[in-house]
């Protein structure tokens, strides 16, 4: 069975994703457990657009508590629901797993 990863590579390579959303298709399934072998069998193109940002990528414990995710839509002024929170939260930690795999990998 292919990973998630060769997955997302193969759409890439037919043509069915951007390297903007193989990249960030990538960042959703990194994680602390993903082989180094299956990250340094990444394509050039894409390893490149996932170095480029995880050199955007916050770096102290204080900077990924201030990032902040764009959402799609109409402007939301009210105050944020605790679920809604939490959730930011978690994506928050899944993001900088990801981003901490791939830098302890490549010593990015």
């Amino acid at each position: 069975m292919a990973s998630r990863i060769a997955k997302i590579c193969k759409k890439r390579t037919k043509g069915m994703a951007t390297r903007w959303e193989a990249v960030h298709a990538m960042l959703d399934v990194i994680d602390e457990t993903t082989p180094a072998e299956e990250l340094q069998s990444i394509p050039e193109d894409l390893l490149t657009g996932l170095q480029e940002y995880a050199a955007k990528a916050p770096k102290t414990d204080e900077e990924w508590q201030q990032m902040k995710f764009a959402r799609l839509g109409a402007p939301n002024t009210r105050t944020p629901a605790p679920e809604e929170i939490e959730r930011e939260q978690r994506e928050r930690a899944k993001l900088r797993l990801s981003v901490e795999r791939l830098r302890n990998v490549f010593g990015w």
